[in-house]
């Protein structure tokens, strides 16, 4: 059999470490339900953690659906924090303890910024204070729940949303009275001071009620569309401007009229609104559905099935790095009839993440290349999709991929302070045998990011290093102090002040073990009697929670990159072809590494295997 990723995290690690002692315990985690929020539709929604006013990539997001749902998990520790919506025009918030995102609660946010100290509560009453004669008629109506529980309240919330102005500016008294007195045609208008007015709001005329959609081939010229026979004024639309949403590849505006030639196949939805100084209709919906000859791409269902499985076989852990990028390659994913050449294009989504979840995509021509680290643990998928160029409808190939629990970002991330040391870019941390117990650690942008193991505690050495210079017997290393406590390091790592050491490692290793001048290096392995020994794993120790390496056996060598310059007794998991029950065959044995190579022979002769299931 063959590793995909460490076998010490999972089974073997398990068994072993159990082997011959009793132990008991449950499962006590809990997840967070997820707070459903209603906003308007199609846009992006984030709870902002760091209070930035902005959606960054880390914190929990999500995109509302047609209806404005959209669904965040909110804890408890998160109940200040504030909930955002991103528009064309501004962007909406709300606290995060409502289940609403309109103009009136993003009021209640502004009112909490401008007075530090003020309270939910306090900000909410300092609202309605400013809308009394609204809530003095309607005390029953709650002015930051859903808009749409009464007419005026909506006809409120929709000026707010269209005005041009800052919302701490409007006369919130002036708008709530004319809203209270306007007619059925009439709506508030909010000008650039705050200020506001009543004016008509354009009807939508029988003609545009009784329009049908249009059925063409492509590159066929619609039937032009007069915007001016859509909607009426008082019987005159002479003043009426038009707003067009969603216009499709081929049609144009000219004046007031649709014209033109859809140039892709695909059904096509076109939204018009007019706009008399500010009050807008409500939108007509234009719809034309386009046939071609040509055949949409579909995908091959072999094809999906082959790369799922691959992306299963990744075992993707929460904090952990992908390793060596990830490529995928597409070209035998989908199918066109018509030999047309596609365009692929790939897209993530996640559910209480962001929407790449740490994990980058890119693309070299037929092949998609996965790198990263995910940043939290639960299901997102990977859509891929094909389009020929001629129909708007895609081939979708969704793939999932499962983020299994691991260790958290929060958790797992110190500060690094270089000063003057700027080439410094790896961290060894040594116990003070001088024996490691992490890997050799990249630094990225003053950062460390390390393996959680809560095991650990105590004071430790970190060697800060150059990754090039390193790679001889002899260079410079900066020395600090390092205190991890239950696995997390303690403080951020200051190297401003660290004194230079000489670090000399002996050349006279084992001379069963050779490497290459590429850091490939050959070690042999004993199986004795056990023959049917196929893969190996070498790990720190027993509770280690990665691999050094992994790998088949071959010929009874293995063949590994060079593990930098640990020294040390480390362990050499072994194991058997598996059995159709997935079932297998496991063996230890004790390694000794120094400078980064293996010494003597792996010997599982001796060694008495255990029977792993999964």
């Amino acid at each position: 059999m063959q590793f995909n990723k460490s076998i010490v995290a999972t089974t073997l690690l398990s068994i072993f470490a159990l082997s011959g002692c009793n132990s008991g315990g449950s499962d006590t985690s809990t997840s967070t339900p997820k707070t459903t929020i209603t906003s308007l539709p199609n846009l992006q929604m984030c709870l902002d953690t760091n209070n930035n006013s902005q959606c960054d990539a880390k914190e929990p997001s999500t995109t509302t659906n047609k209806d404005g749902m959209g669904q965040l998990v909110i804890t408890a520790q998160d109940k200040n924090k504030t909930i955002l919506v991103k528009t064309d025009k501004q962007t909406l918030s709300a606290p995060a303890t409502s289940t609403v995102v309109t103009p009136l609660t993003t009021l209640v946010v502004n009112e909490m910024k401008a007075n530090k100290d003020m309270t939910v509560a306090e900000a909410q009453a300092a609202i309605k204070e400013k809308l009394t004669d609204f809530t003095n008629q309607y005390p029953k109506v709650d002015i930051f729940g859903d808009p749409t529980q009464n007419t005026v309240l909506e006809k409120m919330t929709n000026a707010l949303k269209d005005t041009s102005a800052h919302y701490n500016d409007v006369d919130l008294a002036e708008l709530a009275n004319n809203a209270m007195h306007a007619s059925k045609d009439e709506v508030p208008v909010i000008n650039e001071t705050g200020k506001s007015d009543l004016q008509e709001q354009p009807q939508i005329t029988q003609d545009a009620k009784e329009i049908k959609p249009q059925t063409l081939n492509i590159e066929d010229q619609i039937q032009p569309i007069d915007l001016t026979t859509l909607f009426t004024l008082n019987g005159d639309s002479s003043a009426l401007h038009y707003h067009v949403e969603g216009m499709p590849q081929g049609l144009t505006q000219k004046d007031n009229t649709i014209e033109g030639a859809i140039t892709l196949a695909g059904t096509f939805s076109i939204k018009v609104v007019a706009d008399n100084n500010g009050a807008l209709s409500q939108p007509v919906t234009l719809t034309f559905e386009v046939t071609a000859p040509n055949t949409a791409p579909t995908v091959n269902d072999a094809g999906q099935k082959e790369l799922q499985e691959l992306t299963n076989q990744l075992n993707l852990t929460q904090g952990y790095s992908i390793g060596d990028d990830v490529t995928f390659y597409v070209s035998n994913l989908f199918s066109d009839v018509d030999n047309d050449k596609l365009t692929v294009t790939a897209q993530f989504k996640a559910t209480a993440t962001n929407a790449s979840n740490g994990i980058t995509v890119t693309q070299n021509g037929d092949e998609l290349i996965l790198s990263g680290t995910p940043i939290k643990k639960g299901e997102m998928t990977l859509t891929l999709s094909a389009n020929d160029g001629v129909n708007a409808q895609s081939a979708e190939a969704i793939i999932t991929m499962k983020i299994a629990e691991g260790i958290k970002p929060e958790g797992n991330q110190t500060q690094v302070i270089l000063g003057q040391h700027t080439n410094i870019d790896i961290l060894m941390i040594d116990d003070e045998q001088e024996n490691e117990i992490f890997s050799e650690l990249p630094i990225n942008n003053g950062v460390l990011t390390y393996p959680l193991k809560k095991n650990i505690s105590g004071k430790y050495i970190g060697h800060g290093v150059n990754e090039t210079e390193s790679y001889g017997d002899n260079f410079t290393a900066y020395k600090v102090e390092i205190i991890i406590k239950n696995g997390v390091i303690q403080g951020p790592i200051d190297f401003s002040n660290a004194e230079p050491v000489q670090i000399n490692y002996s050349s006279d290793d084992d001379s069963s073990t050779s490497c290459n001048d590429n850091q490939q290096c050959t070690a042999s392995v004993e199986l004795g009697s056990h023959t049917d020994i196929t893969s190996l794993v070498i790990a720190a120790n027993m509770d280690s929670e990665e691999a050094l390496t992994e790998g088949d056996i071959t010929n009874n060598q293995i063949t590994y990159s060079k593990f930098g310059h640990f020294t040390g007794q480390y362990i050499a998991f072994g194991a058997a072809n598996d059995n159709p029950d997935g079932s297998f065959m496991g063996y230890i044995t004790p390694v000794t590494i120094k400078n980064g190579v293996i010494q003597g022979v792996i010997d599982f002769s001796h060694s008495k295997g255990e029977m792993i299931t999964d």
